[in-house]
């Protein structure tokens, strides 16, 4: 589907002004790829020496001039494997090590020059012990007077705990997900089912950011997001 979308998007703007250099690098690529073909190549690399040459250029045509002289990261998620239960080791997998001077020497290498700060969202993983995790990554922030964090919650974290981080702690939103879902269903959970009302009162009362991915398969145009979200806003 990708590759007949990226040739049909070729065609359509063959010969027209204004189009992305970028964009019709990547679709031309992917026009000379087969439907079998795989993308490993272009999966984010896990080690910051696999910058590539073609990365660079990327940099030097499309960013460069782009990229202002300050950036503020807002999605942004540290991680350390030792806040993992053992019993989910594919998890390890897909994340690594991602502490503040990793952070950092990926900021240096993906915007050189620019003075860069974030902001960190609790990361989402099968397994990963929340109290840990939290304490680690707001330990790390608290290095950059420039730079927040978003606590982890899962619907078993007691809102009395999450008040007692907010205040002492400085973190100044909620990072729920999906995942962490009391029905188990990723794909089609309610919002109620992994941001529990008791939470998100917590968080307007304390006047804190919610940062959450909708699940069920229209996102912000299904019927019962939208349900949710009124409920959540004019009922309560």
């Amino acid at each position: 589907m990708l590759i007949t979308q990226a040739k049909r998007f070729l065609d359509a703007v063959e010969g027209q002004r204004g189009i992305s250099k970028l964009a019709i690098r990547v679709a031309s690529r992917l026009k000379h790829m087969t439907e079998q073909d795989t993308f490993s190549e272009y999966n984010m690399p896990i080690s910051i020496n696999d910058f590539s040459p073609h990365d660079q250029h990327i940099w030097e045509e499309e960013l460069q001039d782009f990229v202002p002289d300050r950036v503020f990261d807002a999605h942004i998620h540290r991680f350390h494997p030792e806040h993992l239960k053992t019993e989910v080791p594919s998890a390890l997998d897909a994340w690594r090590l991602a502490d503040f001077r990793t952070l950092q020497q990926w900021a240096a290498r993906l915007y050189p020059g620019r003075e860069t700060h974030f902001l960190v969202l609790g990361t989402p993983v099968p397994g990963i012990v929340v109290t840990a995790h939290n304490r680690w990554c707001i330990d790390q922030v608290s290095r950059d007077p420039q730079s927040r964090m978003n606590r982890l919650v899962t619907p078993s974290c007691r809102v009395q705990d999450i008040e007692r981080d907010v205040r002492e702690q400085g973190f100044i939103g909620l990072k729920p997900y999906r995942l962490f879902s009391v029905t188990g269903d990723v794909a089609q959970c309610r919002i109620y089912e992994f941001l529990p009302h008791e939470q998100l009162e917590l968080a307007n009362e304390l006047g804190l950011w919610v940062t959450m991915h909708l699940s069920r398969f229209h996102g912000c145009a299904d019927e019962f997001n939208l349900k949710d979200l009124r409920e959540f806003t004019e009922n309560r």
